[in-house]
């Protein structure tokens, strides 16, 4: 094995994955001996060394594209792998697919819907291109663009429809709220928080200034409404990664069809926001963790 591969492997915590020390990956290398099972084997086992060692990949012919047909079912015996791959569990994997075939995605002759979906959610969970895909999946780019959007489709339209409901003033109350007496009846009309969250975003180098956030990263400020049974209630995204959070928020409501606040309800924020009818803001410079105690060693103590 080259040093690069065992120095990578000895710092993951999944390191029970065993790997035979004359075992040695070549990336150029494009053909292979699909009638022998050890062939077979070590292709596949080149493919996920490759993989999760983000190094270059070689071209598979469709032959050896044909071995990796069931590399989905491989992942799923490695939940820690699938989650790296996917950004999701295998139970949620399995739950999703079948949600988006029943609304639209089609299985097709050479792939079925759970491996379009593996392809999507390679796609957004890396920030890969066309041509990155097309090594790991061995997918020609034209199949990869057509699935991408045939699943971004149906993700971005009756799926989003459907899971994202926004409250109103007559949505119950969490039992979040009203089974635990901490929260109940203090916060019986809350029904969620709300926050902005940054996503990378790839922007030509002329037109980077404005996606520049403070951390000096490229991306962009998502708004993200969310309630206590961790379903989402609104999400807008497409703001600079510069804008202010609350800046997003005032898009957010003057829109249209945008964040509808419910009368006599509101949701938790943080002291980026500033407090009014429908949002709860700290106190500035009031000390609310604890960890925030321990710093001067004073003991926090009840209202």
């Amino acid at each position: 094995m080259p040093t690069e591969y065992e120095s990578y492997y000895s710092d993951q915590s999944d390191s029970d994955l065993s790997i035979d020390s004359d075992l040695s990956i070549n990336s150029g290398q494009t053909e292979s001996n699909t009638n022998d099972d050890n062939d077979e084997d070590d292709l596949i086992i080149d493919f996920i060394l490759e993989y999760y060692c983000q190094e270059s990949t070689p071209h598979f012919t469709s032959t050896e594209a044909d071995i990796l047909h069931d590399r989905y079912y491989y992942l799923t015996e490695r939940p820690d792998r699938f989650f790296h791959v996917t950004g999701c569990t295998v139970t949620t994997f399995t739950l999703l697919a079948q949600r988006i075939e029943e609304l639209g995605v089609i299985q097709s002759r050479h792939l079925t819907v759970k491996d379009k979906l593996l392809i999507f959610l390679h796609y957004i969970r890396k920030g890969a291109g066309y041509r990155e895909t097309r090594e790991i999946t061995a997918r020609s780019i034209s199949t990869i663009s057509s699935v991408f959007n045939e699943v971004l489709t149906v993700i971005a339209g009756p799926f989003f429809d459907e899971e994202v409901q926004q409250a109103t003033s007559s949505s119950i109350i969490p039992n979040e709220i009203t089974l635990n007496p901490r929260w109940s009846p203090y916060f019986n009309d809350c029904l969620g928080a709300l926050d902005g969250s940054h996503f990378n975003a790839n922007i030509p180098v002329s037109q980077q200034a404005p996606w520049r956030n403070r951390s000096k990263g490229i991306s962009q400020n998502v708004l993200v409404v969310c309630g206590f049974d961790m379903r989402f209630q609104y999400v807008l995204a497409g703001w600079e990664g510069s804008a202010h959070d609350c800046r997003v928020l005032q898009d957010a409501v003057a829109r249209e069809d945008g964040f509808k606040p419910p009368q006599g309800r509101y949701f938790l924020a943080d002291a980026g926001y500033y407090c009014n009818r429908f949002m709860m803001t700290p106190y500035r410079g009031v000390r609310y963790h604890l960890r925030e105690y321990r710093s001067d060693n004073s003991t926090a103590q009840n209202a």
